[in-house]
């Protein structure tokens, strides 16, 4: 339950979370410099999270990340 990015070809594999909680979904800026992801990090259920490309300086939204229903 962690976000990985690797190159097209399967190549340069990189993990980019590692929290004891799940982070799913993750989806780029449109520039490339940030992703955005949904956790549950704060255990206050599905909530949206953005870092760095690279990984790091992962931050809170304050939303909500995913519809209950959504597995």
């Amino acid at each position: 339950w962690e976000i990985y990015t690797m190159d097209p070809d399967g190549n340069n594999v990189q993990q980019l979370t590692d929290h004891e909680q799940r982070d799913v979904a993750p989806i780029w800026s449109p520039d490339g410099s940030h992703i955005a992801f949904a956790s549950q990090r704060n255990y206050r259920g599905w909530e949206v999270f953005v870092m760095a490309a690279d990984g790091s300086n992962a931050e809170w939204l304050g939303v909500q990340g995913i519809p209950s229903d959504w597995r």
